[in-house]
């Protein structure tokens, strides 16, 4: 890391002399991205970073307990026990911090970060459920991006908690127990995140002059109508440019069809994102990070962040990202429990195939 960190500085040179893309993040639309925009700013803007809001996450000192718990549960297929369902799942949880375990990476190509996207009632409050959950993956080696979204009903053990949503986990303890809950579900090993609530994630597309979206069907365009409360006129189309609160809405939408086609737009969102940041000119990116940095939490270092953005910006990497969603296909099934409707997963199935998108060939 400190030796990217040094070349970074040894060619800042190059860098002033080129017009690079930027690539930042969005959910949620939303978030990696955004904050590796950062990177080619280096030096001269170095400062901006301090904008950002860095949150440590304490480690436990070790991992033992949850890896058993761990093999328990993915030996458990798709059985609920009645004695585990948690009594109050509509009920709001007390929040009780907890510690990050801490995990080896399985490949030292591919960083896993975390993505949360909060769907809060206030503007800069914490009191909400992480509603995007998106795993990106940065693949080193073969110089892509990648995504995969997981459901917020997923009905999963949390640990310390029982059975619940999934997007829950981030109610009951945070940034930390959010990862913890996805890497004992699905054996991945993150061990940093980002996240924005949704007024964030809507300053940021509004500082980037909106995002497109390739198709917008009439009963999307409704739906974006009446989400954005009153303040949009969108139509349906195709290349259809949303402001902030309409991407937002657009992000949220799932009673014309499902949570699936939900995630769909979430990532359909960030890729916008992503084509628009990498239309942009150098001196234009840098001036929307002022607005962007200060509506992003994170546990990644400056360091980190540096180093990731000199990497994507200077290796050509693909700014298409691969797709993916947690469940599959014939790897789940709907329940109700105590009047919830929830998904639950085959974890077998679903970490395997998770497996197989992140460090295999299928997330091509």
């Amino acid at each position: 890391m400190k030796e990217r960190t040094a070349k970074i500085h040894n060619k800042i040179k190059f860098i002033k002399q080129r017009k690079l893309p930027i690539i930042m993040l969005t959910i949620v639309g939303m978030l990696v991205a955004l904050i590796l925009a950062g990177g080619i700013t280096i030096c001269s803007y170095l400062e901006k970073f301090n904008k950002i809001n860095y949150e440590n996450l304490e480690v436990a000192d070790k991992n033992e307990d949850f890896i058993k718990l761990q093999n328990e549960i993915h030996n458990s297929g798709l059985a609920i026990d009645e004695n585990e369902i948690k009594e109050n799942i509509n009920s709001e949880p007390t929040y009780v911090p907890v510690k990050l375990v801490p995990l080896n990476k399985i490949s030292p190509d591919i960083d896993n970060i975390l993505l949360l996207g909060l769907d809060v009632l206030e503007e800069d409050s914490d009191n909400g459920r992480s509603d995007v959950m998106i795993i990106a993956s940065i693949d080193h080696e073969n110089k892509k991006f990648k995504l995969a979204s997981i459901l917020r009903d997923c009905y999963v053990e949390i640990p310390g908690h029982k059975k619940n949503r999934i997007n829950a986990a981030y109610t009951f303890g945070g940034a930390a127990l959010a990862i913890n809950t996805v890497n004992l579900n699905f054996s991945t090993d993150i061990q940093k995140y980002i996240k924005v609530d949704f007024f964030g994630i809507a300053k940021i597309i509004d500082a980037l002059g909106g995002v497109r979206i390739g198709d917008i069907s009439k009963s999307e365009a409704e739906q974006i109508r009446i989400y954005a409360a009153g303040k949009s006129d969108v139509k349906a189309g195709q290349n259809v440019l949303l402001n902030g609160k309409e991407a937002v809405a657009y992000a949220r939408i799932r009673h014309i069809d499902s949570d699936f086609k939900r995630t769909d737009r979430q990532r359909e969102v960030f890729q916008g994102m992503i084509d628009k940041i990498f239309s942009m000119s150098l001196s234009m990116a840098i001036s929307k990070l002022d607005v962007i940095l200060p509506n992003l939490t994170t546990n990644l270092t400056k360091d980190e962040l540096i180093s990731i953005a000199w990497e994507v910006l200077t290796e050509k990497y693909d700014k298409s990202a691969g797709q993916f969603r947690i469940p599959v296909e014939n790897s789940y099934e709907f329940a109700t429990i105590n009047g919830a409707d929830v998904i639950i997963p085959d974890l077998k199935k679903n970490t395997e195939a998770l497996m197989g998108f992140i460090y295999g060939d299928t997330g091509n």
